[in-house]
């Protein structure tokens, strides 16, 4: 019989420094600063290596489909001694959630919403950031009240804290200053739908009982819907059907938001990524990083190899902004992805990662993640090169494949997807 690989502690990623006093989950290398030019951005500190773990992050919110059974519906990690919803067959609790007031109203929300695709599948994120603001404060006047000087305070603000639950709910209000930019026809509908959804269950009714309170609700749903909208992180497909309010209908497999995360701006030439494990959103430095310097991360891995042209038009299309980027800006910079550096394609370590063409067992898993960070720290100095950005990539990649190991415990991907060509 083979000898089963011991996985414990393995998807348990810790930080490689103290964490910040303000941000726990930070680094106390980080800090987060904010000016004109690149809005709220990280900083480090002080000079940090390749390798190194600044962030570790419990998702503000996050809801799982396909490993529902798996995972804690609350905590949203995978743990032991899961035991069901006792009204419903949609939720598990661990130990420390069983009892949560969140899903004894989500649960009668409507017990149906895991089947549900497209818009709708967002509702119970939408209405579980409802009640994580009603949770962090004593009454609904405090919330109203907090609501209404979050919206007189600077609207770009970068936070003092995020070590209380009203803190994080001031961060994740403010992380859309301007809602007038989100024009969509179909949004009052939209918001309407998971309001009477929300404001049908006695509970709740009973909370926001006057007209006023009522309209305040509305209204919160409504800047939620577009904070939501505009920075979860979904795992999907489409269906190619159109739903109720005749958008692309998608199935998701994962919805999450992570305030810290969202302060990394975007780089095509990245010197940090931030992948997600087991209801953890992990950032670990790519490239050296100097003191005062921005850490930054690719919004979309896929666009690492691709030309500037192409690179514009997707993040325009799909995060609404034109890249600024030091790579899209210097040329010299830009034609070194068609660069090739003879020394890194020569090493036998990084040939040995790109010939690869599958990984059945974790021992291997963990060789190409080992050699893929050790080329990275190997040539550090070196410039960046088509070698460089596909080193990169393969760790997103690998980053998946830990996931899928943490969740199935075995090895289901192969390797093809590392040899990527620049042609």
């Amino acid at each position: 019989m083979e000898k089963e690989t011991d996985r414990s502690g393995i998807f348990e990623p810790k930080l490689d420094y103290a964490p910040n006093e303000m941000f726990p989950c930070f680094a106390d290398v980080l800090k987060i600063e904010n000016n004109h030019q690149h809005g709220r951005h990280v900083v480090a500190k002080e000079d940090i290596d390749v390798g190194k773990t600044v962030m570790v992050d419990q998702s503000y919110f996050a809801e799982t489909f396909n490993l529902k059974y798996r995972r804690c519906g609350i905590f949203f990690r995978e743990v032991e001694n899961l035991k069901p919803c006792n009204k419903c067959t949609f939720t598990m609790f661990c130990p420390r959630c069983e009892g949560n007031s969140f899903h004894d109203i989500e649960c009668d929300v409507n017990p149906t919403y895991f089947g549900c695709l497209s818009f709708a599948s967002f509702r119970m994120v939408i209405i579980r950031s409802i009640l994580l603001a009603m949770n962090a404060f004593d009454d609904i006047d405090q919330l109203i009240a907090a609501v209404e000087e979050i919206l007189s305070s600077d609207a770009v603000e970068a936070p003092e804290s995020l070590s209380d639950p009203q803190s994080k709910y001031r961060a994740f209000f403010k992380l859309q200053p301007n809602s007038k930019e989100n024009v969509d026809e179909k949004l009052p509908q939209k918001i309407y739908l998971i309001y009477r959804l929300l404001i049908g269950q006695s509970k709740v009714s009973k909370i926001f009982h006057s007209e006023a309170s009522k309209r305040f609700l509305m209204h919160l749903f409504g800047h939620h819907v577009i904070v939501i909208k505009n920075w979860i992180r979904s795992d999907r497909y489409k269906t190619g059907r159109k739903g109720l309010f005749n958008e692309d209908i998608e199935v998701y497999y994962e919805h999450r938001i992570s305030i810290t995360a969202s302060y990394f701006n975007h780089s095509c030439s990245p010197n940090a990524y931030i992948t997600a494990q087991n209801g953890l959103n992990i950032a670990v430095v790519l490239r050296p990083v100097r003191k005062n310097e921005q850490l930054c991360v690719t919004y979309d891995e896929q666009i690492l190899m691709k030309p500037k042209t192409e690179r514009q038009r997707d993040l325009q299309s799909k995060f609404k902004f034109q890249c600024k980027c030091d790579r899209c800006k210097q040329p010299q910079l830009e034609s070194s992805t068609l660069n090739s550096n003879l020394r890194i394609k020569l090493d036998p370590i990084f040939q040995s990662i790109f010939e690869s063409r599958s990984v059945h067992d974790y021992q291997t898993f963990l060789s190409l993640k080992a050699n893929a960070f050790g080329l990275l720290k190997k040539y550090k100095k070196v410039a960046w090169s088509a070698e460089v950005y596909r080193i990169i990539y393969s760790l997103y990649t690998l980053a998946l494949m830990e996931t899928e190991t943490a969740t199935a415990g075995s090895m289901p991907f192969t390797g093809h997807i590392f040899n990527i060509t620049f042609d």
